[in-house]
């Protein structure tokens, strides 16, 4: 399964205080999106989670989208997933949170964007940073499709050659060289 990383916020020590948005990112080519929350350091800090479909990169126009949600406590301990539209996180951090949505829950919309949508709840600052995964690319390749950007003129091109002719699957990792293997030597008489 080829997957693609996006840096959805950077690290920071109050990454949740007031209203924050992770990166948008376009789902056209890929089959779903996780949006992993890594919660750090904190006391008594919550924050509200909501998924936006957006209809373009700038985010013109949201509308919420149903989500499943897996917390995992410290201890690596997981919960079992379940579906919202909104998710408050518990007090304090040390934890992750995986929010995922599947391409298909867009489809309503007619939108191809998604980005997460974070409102602090409880006022405590809680130390964190957000990682984007990208999943199911749709293309055997993910050279041309960043799930970020594509400018209008690369989307058309992009467009052009996927309908010319299929693309090859992604090669492994290259090899690297196998140094000669230096000849026995020969035994004294």
């Amino acid at each position: 399964m080829i997957s693609h990383y996006v840096k959805g916020i950077v690290p920071a020590v109050n990454i949740f205080a007031g209203t924050i948005y992770s990166q948008v990112v376009n789902l056209k080519y890929y089959g779903a999106v996780e949006f992993i929350v890594f919660r750090g350091v904190g006391a008594t800090g919550t924050a509200l989670f909501t998924v936006e479909a957006c209809k373009d990169l700038a985010a013109s126009q949201v509308a919420p989208v149903e989500f499943s949600v897996v917390r995992v406590n410290p201890g690596d301990t997981h919960s079992a997933p379940v579906f919202v539209t909104s998710y408050t996180t518990p007090a304090g951090g040390s934890d992750v949170i995986i929010i995922k949505i599947r391409a298909a829950a867009l489809a309503s919309s007619g939108w191809t964007y998604a980005r997460l949508k974070s409102v602090e709840q409880t006022v405590s600052p809680v130390s964190g940073a957000i990682l984007i995964r990208m999943e199911e690319a749709r293309y055997g390749q993910t050279a041309a499709m960043t799930g970020v950007v594509l400018t209008a003129q690369e989307q058309a091109e992009l467009e052009k050659q996927q309908a010319k002719a299929p693309v090859p699957p992604v090669p492994g990792p290259p090899s690297l060289p196998v140094p000669p293997v230096p000849p026995a030597p020969k035994p004294t008489p």
